[in-house]
């Protein structure tokens, strides 16, 4: 397995893709009708952009969420 560095361009787009995206991202989790006490398993979470939004909603009732990523970067 080699790692290399991501460019500045592809660390630029990354985070601004995220603001740009985040009110979709947090549309979609509301979508799933969490309550805040439930125990969720994040499976190839990646960035986390999805994921703050599920920590947010879980930290509201005291769940949990673990979370899962085999990428290197």
């Amino acid at each position: 397995m080699c790692f290399t560095e991501p460019s500045s361009l592809k660390v630029f787009t990354t985070v601004l893709g995220g603001y740009v995206n985040s009110g979709s991202y947090k549309r979609y989790v509301e979508g799933f009708g969490l309550t805040g006490n439930e125990w969720v398993l994040d499976y190839g979470s990646g960035s986390g952009r999805i994921t703050r939004h599920i920590a947010g909603r879980l930290a509201l009732g005291g769940g949990h969420l673990t979370c899962v990523d085999i990428s290197t970067v």
